[in-house]
């Protein structure tokens, strides 16, 4: 009887033991809920103004680059390749298809802008942008070598091709976050029988403004990419490609003294599959979610370093998406303000959902 007594007490004691853990546990968390609820960085529609805006400067900088002959040069494989964009060069030419890219991006860049004010020209803006990321993502299947071949293929993408068109299945989704958000605001205003009413008709009709469809794609979009850019770093030439990122890296610079060159490589993409795994968990797990934004907002900030990422970084709690990764492409410069606003949003929602439970 005694015995029985003592293993009741004791499992008793086992049961408090992980009680107490658990509620200091969600304590931790609430207090962090609570602090970004309370700062400036969740004010209402920031993140909107933020990917907007960073929107505005992938297509400027992007369409700029149009109108040079290497970028010409660059983009044959791409063109040849996309079923969406194929049609150019036997309409254009090789500089005239390049030209026509870089007229296009400038015209969603100034539609972009003009969105700030008028929710109508943002609603042919976040148009054109979804049109043009889905022209670029849909060439991924039929571009040759799109998978690392010393890696054993799929899903290792090739550094050169595959890796740059990657980010742009987050900006598709950043995209369709814009779109949706200017026609809830236009639907609101607007008459029944405006070509605008219309749009927004055929939009809700397919899904696309349904409660959370944009939280979730974003969340589902980054976990895709920290999926595929985490598996690279396993591999010889995904730590070749890292050597220029981490050792002119300013936060990044002593993964090759501590852990040597192929261990960097591999550090960052255990990283990478961690967030990942938060990021899906957030699904279900709201505070789990919210460390998934946080750790994305670290590891973008230390392998990225842009200005922009530090205004991204107090976000951290908000847009859960970015493509972050640091990728082999030079001029890929455009990602990461997107990536940054992105995860800015799902985390805003994910402390206003756990502060309201508090």
């Amino acid at each position: 009887m005694t015995k029985s007594v003592a293993i009741v007490t004791g499992a008793s004691s086992g049961i408090g033991k992980a009680t107490a853990i658990s509620l200091k546990r969600a304590a931790n968390m609430n207090s962090l809920v609570k602090r970004l609820a309370k700062s400036p960085l969740l004010t209402p529609d920031l993140d909107y103004h933020l990917i907007r805006g960073s929107m505005v400067i992938i297509f400027v900088l992007f369409g700029y680059q149009k109108w040079f002959e290497y970028e010409a040069q660059v983009l044959i494989p791409y063109i040849s390749h996309g079923p969406l964009v194929f049609w150019l060069y036997p309409a254009f030419g090789i500089r005239g298809g390049s030209w026509f890219l870089g007229v296009v991006e400038w015209l969603i860049a100034g539609l972009l802008v003009m969105g700030f004010r008028n929710k109508k020209l943002g609603i042919l803006g976040a148009l054109g942008s979804v049109i043009t990321f889905l022209s670029t993502v849909t060439i991924i299947p039929f571009m040759p070598n799109a998978w690392e071949a010393s890696a054993g293929g799929f899903p290792a993408m090739a550094g050169g091709t595959t890796a740059f068109l990657m980010k742009d299945v987050v900006l598709l989704v950043v995209s369709v976050y814009l779109l949706k958000q200017d026609a809830l605001r236009v639907s609101t205003v607007e008459s029944s029988n405006s070509p605008t009413t219309i749009l927004i008709r055929i939009l809700t009709r397919s899904g696309l403004l349904a409660n959370d469809f944009d939280y979730h794609l974003l969340r589902a979009s980054m976990a895709i990419v920290f999926l595929f850019f985490g598996y690279t770093k396993w591999f010889q030439y995904g730590a070749e490609a890292m050597v220029p990122f981490i050792s002119h890296g300013p936060f990044i610079f002593w993964l090759y003294p501590v852990f040597g060159f192929r261990w960097a490589a591999r550090f960052l993409g255990a990283s990478e599959w961690l967030t990942c795994a938060l990021l899906f968990s957030g699904f279900w797990n709201k505070n789990v979610g919210i460390l998934g934004a946080i750790a994305d907002c670290h590891v973008r900030f230390y392998t990225h370093n842009h200005s922009i990422h530090s205004g991204w970084l107090g976000r951290i709690c908000g847009r859960l998406s970015r493509n972050g990764w640091s990728r082999p492409l030079s001029h890929e410069g455009r990602g990461s303000a997107c990536r940054i606003n992105l995860f800015a949003e799902a985390g805003c929602r994910e402390s206003l959902r756990a502060s309201k439970r508090s």
